[in-house]
């Protein structure tokens, strides 16, 4: 099944609960909390969503695995599931 990316560019909040949560912050490793940490301090860390690509194509609303980007497109970290819609600003091919 072929996935997408898709995102606004929308960056993530200071306060993001991935980010502050101490519990949520032990599933990571220490190094991809501080490399999520120091790009969200500098205004480069971006939500955005894996999904199928069919599934963006004909549903309006749909299930969408959440992520954390860097202006590269490169996934930092992954969060969880979340409800979106179909109207992003940018779209890619997601091979991860």
């Amino acid at each position: 099944m072929e996935r997408v990316m898709v995102t606004d560019w929308e960056l993530v909040s200071k306060d993001d609960f991935y980010l502050t949560n101490k519990d949520w912050a032990e599933k990571f490793d220490p190094e991809t909390l501080q490399q999520a940490k120091e790009l969200q301090a500098a205004d480069g860390l971006y939500v955005a969503y894996i999904v199928s690509a069919s599934n963006y194509c004909v549903y309006k609303q749909m299930d969408a695995s959440q992520i954390f980007i860097d202006g590269s497109e490169t996934e930092i970290m992954f969060c969880e599931s979340e409800v979106i819609g179909n109207n992003h600003d940018h779209v890619v091919e997601y091979a991860g």
